[in-house]
Parts: C-alpha cells; sequence; structure tokens
C-alpha cells in the first residue's frame, strides 16, 4: 500500500501562506480537511510544525525570520 507524504498541496485553498498554516493549528487542520478532495488515498502522511503541539501545552514559542 501507498501512503503519499504531503507537504503543501492545497495550501492555497486556505487563503494562507504555507509558513501561516504550518504554524497556526486552526489553519492546519483547514488545511488537512480539503486534502482528501485533492489527494484521494487510503491515508496521508503531511508535513507538521511541531511547536503548535508544543505551545498548547504551555511553551513559549519564537520565531526568527531570516
Amino acid at each position: 500500500m501507498a501512503i503519499p507524504v504531503i507537504t503543501s498541496p492545497g495550501i492555497e485553498l486556505t487563503g494562507a501562506s504555507p509558513r501561516e498554516v504550518f504554524q497556526k493549528g486552526r489553519l492546519l487542520f483547514e488545511y488537512i480537511s480539503k486534502l482528501p478532495e485533492f489527494v484521494p488515498a487510503d491515508a496521508r502522511l503531511n508535513f507538521m510544525d511541531l511547536s503548535i503541539e508544543a505551545e498548547a501545552f504551555g511553551s513559549e514559542i519564537i520565531f526568527f525570520l531570516l
């Protein structure tokens, strides 16, 4: 069985940039919810910035723009 690894197809449907989607939990949820419309598969693996989870558990997150 093949399981696609998906990083950003469909992000434009959220109206946000990839950076915003991978840093804001609500946008990430919207993006993941729309994936089945474009990538039919029994399972999908997608990229996620794990700082979202850390922030949800109370960690302070600081992003540096280069």
